[in-house]
């Protein structure tokens, strides 16, 4: 399971899922539009089940305050690139090499 405040859980579960091993347990993209976008529901004040909606929204709700706090340090919003990260491409020159006829 991931564990990060970044992230809120009913997210990571739909990461995890993703990420099995076995492709035939891995959600096609349409459910996982779906479970995303029942999470935004909820998070939009949509969902009907409260239970479930206040447990996840509070989730939510700790990893916006979370990101926030740590965007006053830069620790996430840092826009520095490693040099090594970036390829940038280039031209190649191609040389022929012509057979002598012997």
């Amino acid at each position: 399971m991931i564990t990060s405040p970044l992230i809120p859980p009913s997210v990571a579960e739909i990461i995890v899922k993703c990420w099995d091993v076995n492709p035939e347990n891995r959600p096609i993209a349409k459910e996982v539009y779906f479970m995303l976008e029942e999470l935004k529901e909820m998070y939009d004040n949509k969902c009907t089940r409260k239970s479930t909606k206040r447990a996840k929204l509070k989730h939510f709700k700790e990893s916006e305050k979370y990101i926030k706090e740590m965007a006053k340090y830069e620790v996430i919003t840092s826009t520095r690139i490693h040099p090594g990260s970036v390829y940038k491409s280039r031209v190649l020159t191609l040389q022929i090499i012509e057979e002598t006829k012997g």
